[in-house]
């Protein structure tokens, strides 16, 4: 198959894949408009943070790839680059969240806040009066990594289009501010909307936890469509089946670090044995959890 016969074969995947999750994402949005059920929400999040994991994956895994460099980065670059562009439709994507409110967020319900005078100071320091540092923070957040992607993903265009080096010079001297920008960034998100799910209860490396996550998310992300490319030029050339196990070794090394950072977080806490810690791990030993 010829570069623009696969081209023309990703569009129509691309054009399907875009009308059938938009129609069941409307209808989703009805049916949870309707119920007004928590379960909506939360199932909503979790499925939020899945697709943000391979957008945000792709785009930390884009810094690392400009800044390690090597042969094996061809086979993943535009996967990566393809997967940070879709920072503005997750940005529309999040909007349910940024407006369910008490429905999701115990902090958002006056009545809880006030039951609280620690999570009260919390909601007045870090979310404001009307919740204004919660929506600004959401607002900042996408537009980083949008510059970001934006500017990473024109200037890999123009490396293409030109062959000027200048372009790869470009990249690699943004990549590292972007990677550090990415990480801090995607911790205080982390805390927002999720960790404050359970508002009283912290932790200072959960941040690192989603990062890690959206690492693992995007390797095998990147290893699926892989593995579906090297049927095509100019990946079946250049993507042997020593490469393919090398991206399963990326993999495997994120999750025993994803495993690692989760296993030592509980030895500390279950250790300590602070009530105001060990819930957050108590709750989830139970059911459906235990299981």
């Amino acid at each position: 198959m010829s570069n623009s016969a696969l081209q023309q074969k990703l569009a129509g995947i691309q054009t399907r894949s875009l009308a059938i999750g938009g129609a069941l994402v409307a209808v989703l949005l009805v049916f949870g408009y309707v119920l007004k059920n928590p379960a909506f929400y939360q199932a909503y999040l979790i499925g939020f943070f899945l697709a943000l994991g391979a957008t945000l994956g792709g785009l930390g895994l884009l810094c690392i790839i400009h800044l390690a460099g090597g042969e094996w980065s061809f086979n993943v670059r535009r996967i990566t680059e393809a997967a940070s562009r879709n920072v503005l439709p997750m940005a529309i994507l999040g909007l349910p969240i940024m407006l369910a409110g008490g429905h999701l967020y115990p902090w958002a319900i006056p009545e809880v806040v006030s039951a609280h005078h620690i999570l009260a100071e919390k909601v007045e320091v870090w979310f404001g009066p009307t919740l204004w540092g919660f929506k600004a923070r959401y607002v900042i957040f996408f537009a980083i990594w949008w510059v970001l992607a934006e500017r990473l993903s024109t200037w890999s265009k123009k490396q293409d289009e030109t062959g000027d080096i200048v372009w790869r010079t470009k990249m690699r001297a943004l990549a590292g501010p972007a990677l550090l920008t990415y990480v801090l960034t995607m911790s205080f998100a982390a805390f927002d909307w999720a960790m404050s799910l359970e508002p009283l209860w912290p932790s200072s490396i959960y941040g690192v936890m989603f990062i890690v996550g959206q690492g693992i998310t995007m390797w095998a992300f990147c290893i699926l469509f892989s593995v579906f490319l090297s049927k095509y030029a100019p990946l079946n050339a250049t993507l042997t089946q020593d490469r393919l196990h090398s991206l399963g070794k990326f993999l495997f090394a994120f999750i025993v670090l994803w495993a690692y950072i989760q296993l030592s977080q509980l030895i500390i806490i279950w250790s300590a044995d602070l009530p105001e810690e060990n819930g957050w791990y108590l709750n989830r030993f139970q059911m459906p959890y235990g299981v």
